[in-house]
């Protein structure tokens, strides 16, 4: 706990201090959970790359809202030890916001044990969108004519059923993330004057590994 405690001090130090100004009294906070069920196919459990899909519940990423991803969870729906025992091809997690191509996070996060509350410090800003030019528009939430942002995730690897795997016909892997988000416009002016809005700059590997 202690050595968790030092992470989350030197990444809210990377931040130059601005999560501890954080306006919590007007910044709800929210849970973003990322689920993906892999079948068991010829003795293995494939994770597919390039199957992005939305977080469930979805939330639209609203207009001049940002964002700040604090904390991070990953688990597999069968023991540690069983899934650490049975992975035959990395797994790894990948972000995207929904109209954009390139990934939100600066490289994948390693699925090399299960996480529990790991800091994982990321920003993103949102915009709105004037086409429906993106995967899954026609669901995407609507506000006055425009299509808002919504994140889109994808779980990778392959994991083979050994003996504890037996009677398993799937797994489905879920991310959780802890996310504040902003609405307050003074705070969100002085995070972007300070060089915060790009994420990819700004995103953070977990500690702990």
């Amino acid at each position: 706990m202690e050595y968790l405690q030092r992470i989350y001090a030197w990444l809210i130090s990377r931040l130059e201090g601005r999560l501890i100004d954080i306006p919590y009294r007007t910044s709800p906070p929210l849970i973003m959970v990322f689920q993906q069920t892999a079948n068991l196919i010829a003795g293995v459990y494939t994770f597919p790359a390039g199957l992005k899909s939305v977080f469930t519940p979805s939330r639209p990423i609203n207009p001049n809202s940002l964002y700040i991803f604090q904390t991070m969870d990953f688990a597999v729906d069968v023991a540690e030890g069983d899934y650490l025992g049975a992975v035959s091809a990395a797994m790894n997690f990948s972000m995207y916001v929904q109209s954009d191509a390139s990934p939100a996070l600066r490289e994948p996060i390693p699925l090399v044990k299960y996480l529990q509350r790991i800091p994982y410090i990321l920003n993103i800003l949102g915009s709105e969108l004037l086409n429906e030019s993106y995967p899954g528009a026609v669901s995407a939430p609507q506000t006055q004519g425009f299509m808002y942002n919504r994140l889109l995730g994808n779980i990778t690897g392959v994991v083979t059923q050994t003996a504890a795997l037996i009677g398993k016909t799937s797994l489905t892997g879920t991310m959780v993330f802890s996310v504040q988000e902003i609405t307050d416009h003074a705070f969100i002016k002085d995070f972007v004057a300070r060089g915060h809005r790009n994420p990819q700059a700004h995103t953070l590997q977990p500690g702990g590994f």
